[in-house]
């Protein structure tokens, strides 16, 4: 099974650069009694959505305007752009090198998944059941510049999970908001193969 996996998750193709999406930035450039301006489009004449505060940490942008001007960021129920030029990005590596937790979640039905930073450990909980750990036993993760890919797979509670997750805008289908990461979560069993796909954010720490 681990072998026709890893066959899968090669044959994926590349998606990314080493400074590839989404990534983790802080605000920089304002001015202590002001704040950052979140604009419904990558516009400054956009209407204007809401704030960031001058010393905001860890906003995860998930894509850049035409003219890579603007950020695109998540908001609880929206997406939101602000300017470049006011973010710094926390590190110069990917989501991928720089092990940064991942909170998942897809819908009809509802299930969350999360990926400790250090991979060693991911959570799955399934509607209103009890959330259930499982330990990571393979991880495919290539170098920076060759995907935006990354592959997991876990063991336990009699049930084995292969997760492929990728750099790719994705929609939760109830809101307006974008998120960076698009997942691909399998359950394996003795019985069935169950298949789900959903979105996943960065987790700053």
């Amino acid at each position: 099974m681990k072998r026709l996996l890893v066959l899968v998750f090669m044959c994926l193709p590349a998606l990314a650069k080493a400074d590839m999406l989404p990534a983790l930035f802080d605000v920089t450039g304002v001015a202590a009694n002001d704040t950052l301006n979140i604009r419904s489009a990558p516009d400054a004449n956009a209407q204007r959505i809401g704030e960031l505060g001058p010393d905001a940490k860890n906003v995860e942008v998930v894509g850049l305007g035409p003219n890579g001007k603007w950020a695109m960021i998540g908001l609880p129920e929206a997406t939101g752009w602000v300017s470049l030029r006011f973010l710094e990005r926390v590190s110069e590596t990917n989501w991928i090198q720089d092990e940064i937790p991942l909170a998942c979640f897809g819908t009809e039905p509802f299930w969350s998944v999360g990926v400790d930073g250090d991979r060693q450990v991911l959570t799955h909980r399934h509607f209103d059941a009890e959330e259930e750990a499982f330990d990571i036993t393979w991880v495919a993760a290539p170098d920076a510049g060759m995907s935006g890919t990354m592959g997991l797979y876990a063991t336990g509670y009699g049930s084995d999970v292969f997760t492929n997750i990728s750099s790719a805008q994705c929609s939760d289908g109830m809101s307006d908001r974008t998120f960076g990461l698009s997942i691909a979560l399998y359950i394996m069993t003795n019985e069935q193969t169950v298949g789900y796909k959903g979105c996943c954010a960065l987790v700053a720490r």
